[in-house]
């Protein structure tokens, strides 16, 4: 039986990096287990637009380097949970 995926983003944080002409945002965050609250590893964690993305080290931890502004679907996937899909509007750079 396939456990549901009910895996959340906890500390999604945007931290603005600099480009050489352009802002971009970096993406971290932490998988947990909504009903465990287990720091979850292994995870795949991707921008559905972009296809970029990072696997979840050991404490649930990942980071999405280099994203333009914009609308964004994180997809995470981890096998023996349902897929979970994750709407960000309005990713937005900021000069610091």
């Amino acid at each position: 039986m396939t456990k549901k995926l009910f895996v959340f983003l906890v500390s999604l944080i945007f931290i603005l990096t600099t480009g050489l002409s352009a802002f971009a945002v970096d993406i971290k965050g932490i998988v947990i287990d909504s009903r465990t609250d287990e720091q979850l590893s292994g995870v795949n964690i991707y921008i559905e637009e972009t296809m970029k993305g990072d696997m979840a080290d050991s404490s649930g931890y990942f980071e999405i380097d280099n994203i333009d502004a914009g609308n964004y679907n994180l997809i995470v996937r981890l096998i023996g949970y349902k897929e979970k899909a994750v709407n960000i509007d309005n990713v937005i750079a900021k000069k610091q």
